[in-house]
């Protein structure tokens, strides 16, 4: 009696399919790159480093945030990005303790007191 071993057949898209994700990545190269050196800076104003930063995936999820903000070329020093900052500080120091980076809804509160949103959830 023989052992039974699934083949896993790997899901290569189509040369079309291919080439406009990376014509999507193309096009968006500069708002990419802007909102990955925006979010590593963020996370290091916040005193991390490569050593003492254990969710690097975190990264790509700030970054994220990020590049749907009108303001991301200006969201380190802004004022008005004050309690959004302080909110993706807590998520993030929530997500350093935490197993994985999803888990449930969370609403923060801002370091500004009279302010909570719902930011990266």
């Amino acid at each position: 009696m023989s052992a039974h071993h699934d083949v896993v057949t790997p899901i290569v898209p189509e040369p079309r399919t291919l080439y406009a994700n990376i014509k999507t990545v193309e096009r968006n190269w500069d708002l990419t790159t802007e909102s990955l050196t925006t979010a590593v800076r963020l996370i290091s104003s916040f005193g991390f480093s490569g050593m003492s930063f254990g969710k690097p995936n975190a990264v790509m999820i700030i970054a994220y945030y990020l590049s749907s903000r009108p303001d991301r070329n200006r969201f380190l020093e802004a004022p008005d990005s004050c309690e959004d900052r302080g909110a993706v500080r807590r998520w993030l120091m929530t997500v350093q303790v935490k197993r994985g980076l999803w888990g449930e809804h969370q609403r923060f509160a801002g370091p500004c007191p009279h302010h909570q949103k719902h930011v990266l959830h």
